[in-house]
């Protein structure tokens, strides 16, 4: 036989092998597997930006920042170098660290008239807003200090200290006796609440008796005793808590907390905090910090003012919105004076990386912490010292804006402070010394505002939908 023919026949039976259906010999093909389609590769979705929300919270007019103080300079609170403070007018005041004689204080020019918005808010007139803010945003409510052993209440509302009582086995008199320091002060807004107390509750958070208590207005009871002879055969909680709305107050101390009956059984764990907090318990709160103003009229608009910010944050958002009621245009000059606390001595430059829409400021005489302002497309007016240790700067900045609003229209005007715990006047050898720090936060936020969900957090869509500088 030919080998090519062989071959042929060879492989005409081996192909009719393979298009069989194997023993049977019914002659049907078999179909070629299926090759699986390729998963389209879905992208993840795009953050989305957290408005702001309704909320039942009350807030407060001075919040304090979670960030560390790297200038030895001190701080409001364990682990807060600074804290946001708010004038009645909606300007900062200070910071803490007399960073700001003021910052942002508004004004607007028709033509006539220079008028500033009103130092005349009050606190009941507020609006607060959500996010509410917990210990992933930063908030802290007590520390546990030793040097001497005690714990403190962060000037946070809802800080709370707690200790569960096992009173069954009590005999006789139960006395509770306690050392403690607080202030509750009502900083800017006089008509602003503040309270500390220290209470009896169920294990459930109900109220079951006030052992002391001080709302600026009334006192109860007498300071560092009460008695819980009420409450023998009982598991209780024993509550230190504080809810302070304004001021500049230190953090509340507690210390040598004692409970003890008729026959000196001490019934509270820890009570001079030697161990830290062990035996004590920290509820955990939720807050707000995103407050708006009421509305007042400045050249025919209506002018309403908004601050936010998260406790973990180095920056503090001003949202100001301008709305014209009238059937006819409104040309004005939107200005916003700020004043360092650095006086004449303060090194100011525009901010790297910031595209001209930021400057940054650092003290090159007193040690004040370095601050910026992040404006958008303003158009800043500022004059450093020309050179440390010399007071030929300027202190105040001017941040302009010529506005047109159309009739029955709004526009809306965004700025951010920063802040943090660093003093580059500390180590700067010269004037050309930067703030990388600060630098680095407001150059990102300039560049980033329409990319950066967290930048816009807390804000309102009508907010967004007429934002002019950014």
């Amino acid at each position: 036989m030919d080998r090519r023919v062989f071959s042929l026949s060879l492989l005409g039976s081996a192909v009719a092998a393979l298009t069989g259906c194997g023993g049977g010999g019914g002659g049907e093909e078999v179909a070629a597997a299926a090759v699986p389609d390729v998963p389209a590769v879905v992208p993840p979705a795009a953050p989305t930006v957290e408005l702001a929300s309704a909320t039942a919270l009350k807030g407060a007019t001075v919040m304090l920042q979670t960030v560390a103080a790297a200038d030895g300079d001190g701080e409001p609170a364990p682990g807060q170098a600074n804290y946001w403070d708010l004038e009645p007018d909606f300007s900062l005041e200070d910071g803490y660290n007399d960073q700001w004689d003021q910052a942002l204080v508004l004004s607007i020019d028709d033509g006539a008239t220079v008028t500033g918005f009103p130092s005349d808010q009050l606190y009941s007139e507020l609006t607060f807003y959500g996010p509410e803010l917990g210990a992933a945003d930063g908030v802290v409510t007590v520390t546990f200090n030793a040097a001497p052993n005690r714990a403190e209440l962060h000037q946070v509302r809802g800080a709370a200290l707690q200790q569960t009582l096992d009173l069954r086995a009590a005999t006789g008199a139960i006395s509770a006796t306690w050392n403690d320091n607080y202030a509750i002060n009502s900083g800017n807004f006089g008509d602003e609440p503040s309270s500390y107390q220290v209470v009896v509750r169920s294990t459930a958070g109900a109220l079951l008796a006030t052992l002391y208590s001080d709302d600026r207005t009334t006192v109860v009871g007498t300071q560092g005793s009460g008695t819980l002879t009420a409450f023998a055969g009982q598991i209780v909680v024993l509550s230190f808590e504080l809810s302070p709305q304004g001021g500049y107050n230190s953090p509340t101390t507690v210390t040598a907390v004692s409970v003890r009956d008729g026959g000196a059984v001490e019934y509270v764990t820890n009570g001079n905090f030697a161990a830290g907090g062990t035996g004590w318990t920290v509820p955990a709160v939720k807050i707000v910090q995103n407050v708006q103003s009421g509305v007042r009229t400045l050249a025919g608009l209506e002018v309403q003012r908004m601050f936010f910010s998260q406790p973990n944050a180095t920056w503090g958002r001003f949202t100001d919105t301008f709305r014209n009621p009238t059937g006819a245009p409104i040309t004005v000059t939107v200005t916003y004076a700020s004043n360092l606390g650095s006086d004449g001595y303060g090194i100011l430059y525009t901010t790297p990386g910031a595209n001209g829409k930021a400057l940054t400021a650092w003290d090159g005489n007193t040690g004040d912490r370095d601050v910026a302002i992040v404006y958008g497309t303003g158009t800043p007016t500022f004059t450093s010292a020309s050179a440390l240790n010399t007071n030929d700067g300027n202190d105040d900045i001017f941040v302009a804006y010529p506005l047109t609003v159309a009739a029955g229209a709004t526009v809306t005007l965004v700025h951010f402070i920063v802040m943090n715990g660093t003093d580059t006047g500390q180590t700067a050898a010269d004037t050309t010394a930067r703030a990388t720090a600060t630098d680095t936060a407001a150059a990102d936020i300039a560049t980033n505002f329409r990319n950066n969900v967290a930048y816009r957090r807390g804000m309102l869509q009508p907010q967004l939908d007429t934002l002019a500088n950014f």
